[in-house]
């Protein structure tokens, strides 16, 4: 019988959120990740699509909410410290050199060793959702396993939310991490990041065209401007509140791989 009580315990302190501030200081959307040796692992589509101007980066108690460490970097220095940021294939993960004063207390997952997943599999997420601060756990099981575009990826009969990308889907006899999450609320993100530009778009237009027209001393542009502001609003907290009741992660095999070839050994200790 899997304790998830025991989980929690053995694994909450290294996992950590990435909240990715734009330049007036507005939190756009966040990330999870988790400190592994002397780095920090993520998912790398939300770092693609935003415009930010710094990340913070904290981790929590036990409870889930007290901070424990955290360190906020502006946009240059957390680019700098991406050591996969050259290559242009898409990987489902950044590699973050995290050797922060800082953090050198916060202890690291392990990455399993074992390449047989079997369905069935208990497995838990811990993660950090969009509309909350603190960290959360969720259980299920592999459904399925197959791969799309050379990517092994792992199916989680779990229930997550925005926010959740990155975080690490760990097998839950072992603790050990098998998988990122992510695939699937990348695909999400895409999709709200669509909308938000054509209401955007359509915003500037009728900005433009704002006073050329009245009908019986109402501006139908300024109508219209509201209609697109609700949009906009319910879009916002629609992404916000949508839960997926399926998850989808990379195999952690694509990880571990990527820190053979570049000589960084993923069971180095921590520097």
């Amino acid at each position: 019988m899997v304790h998830l009580a025991s989980l929690w315990k053995k694994c909450h302190a290294s996992v950590c959120s990435l909240n990715y501030i734009n330049k007036d200081g507005i939190r756009g959307v966040i990330a999870t990740g988790f400190k592994l040796n002397h780095f920090i692992i993520t998912d790398d589509y939300t770092f693609q699509q935003q415009d930010f101007g710094e990340v913070q980066i904290y981790f929590v108690a036990e409870d889930g909410i007290t901070v424990t460490a955290s360190k906020t970097l502006s946009f240059g220095d957390f680019s700098r410290r991406i050591l996969n940021a050259a290559i242009e294939d898409y990987q489902g993960f950044l590699v973050i050199d995290a050797g922060f004063e800082e953090f050198e207390n916060i202890p690291a997952l392990e990455i399993e060793k074992e390449l047989v997943r079997y369905n069935g599999d208990p497995v838990a997420v811990l993660g950090y959702r969009y509309d909350q601060c603190n960290l959360s756990i969720m259980s299920g099981i592999i459904s399925s396993q197959y791969y799309r575009n050379n990517h092994r990826l792992i199916e989680i009969d779990t229930t997550i939310r925005q926010g959740c990308s990155g975080a690490p889907l760990l097998h839950a006899e072992t603790g050990k991490v098998i998988g990122i999450v992510g695939y699937r609320l990348a695909s999400m993100q895409r999709s709200y990041n669509q909308i938000i530009k054509i209401i955007n778009d359509n915003l500037k237009m009728l900005k433009d065209a704002e006073g050329k027209i009245t009908i019986q001393e109402i501006d139908p542009i300024q109508v219209l401007t509201a209609n697109q502001n609700q949009i906009k609003h319910m879009v916002r907290l629609f992404f916000k509140a949508t839960d997926i009741r399926t998850a989808i992660a990379y195999d952690v095999q694509h990880l571990k791989d990527y820190l053979h070839d570049m000589h960084l050994d993923a069971d180095e200790k921590s520097r």
